[in-house]
């Protein structure tokens, strides 16, 4: 994310010896790292069926209802305080939430078992507001076939209806939108179907390396890119 101080500096000593540079942010930001010399473009986070190759849509018998995993809970603490408030809002859903209260976070093959046992994912951003900003939890969880619920201010409601993905603006609707699809699985299912078809199709690895490949040597899009293809610099 580029809100992270660590990160502004790292782009541009890229930018010293990259032709380009592709970000996991869209919208204007990247064009403050853009030079003569230094390309930048936004990518999405692919999903790949070898990798995202669950499907979590088809079952019922998955032992949580919402999986969230986050690294740690002092860089961002207030998605840890936001994953207790749903706790307390909504104390009859099965959590399956890592990082916080004394239960380390999850990787490899730990997190994709983790996954796998969950119904909704909650991709839960370090800030939201940075248009299509995520990191690459989104395709996981999207791309393994779980209900995603993702904050309205991350922009994807461009790209994923109120049919596909389930939006929220602020604490008080993402409880009640939990609340409500534990009383409804089936549109649990249906729902998070269709975002899984949805972004493997428009966001698999093979669109976003070939958008790789012509963005860095220059050649004409192919008109299949949903997401924004601007190129900044050069």
């Amino acid at each position: 994310p580029l809100f992270l101080d660590e990160n502004p500096p790292r782009i541009r000593r890229f930018g010293e010896v990259a032709d380009i540079t592709f970000i996991t942010t869209a919208g204007e930001k990247p064009a403050e790292f853009a030079t003569p010399r230094h390309r930048v473009a936004f990518m999405p986070n692919p999903a790949d069926r070898s990798i995202e190759a669950l499907e979590g849509f088809a079952r019922t018998d998955q032992s949580t209802d919402i999986f969230c995993s986050i690294v740690s809970e002092t860089g961002t603490p207030w998605r840890a305080e936001a994953m207790r408030d749903l706790k307390v809002r909504v104390p009859e859903a099965r959590y399956g939430f890592f990082g916080i209260d004394g239960k380390p976070p999850i990787f490899g093959w730990e997190y994709f078992d983790a996954i796998g046992n969950a119904r909704m994912g909650l991709n839960l951003n370090r800030r939201d507001g940075d248009y299509l900003y995520s990191s690459d939890r989104l395709a996981q969880l999207a791309g393994n076939g779980l209900l995603v619920l993702v904050g309205r201010a991350s922009g994807y409601g461009d790209f994923f209806s109120d049919e596909e993905f389930v939006f929220y603006d602020g604490p008080a609707e993402l409880a009640d939108k939990l609340r409500y699809f534990l009383g409804h699985d089936a549109e649990r299912q249906a729902m998070a179907a269709r975002s899984h078809a949805k972004y493997h199709a428009i966001c698999n690895e093979r669109l976003v390396a070939r958008f790789i490949e012509e963005a860095s040597f220059g050649k004409a899009f192919n008109p299949d890119y949903v997401w924004p293809t601007r190129i900044f610099g050069g």
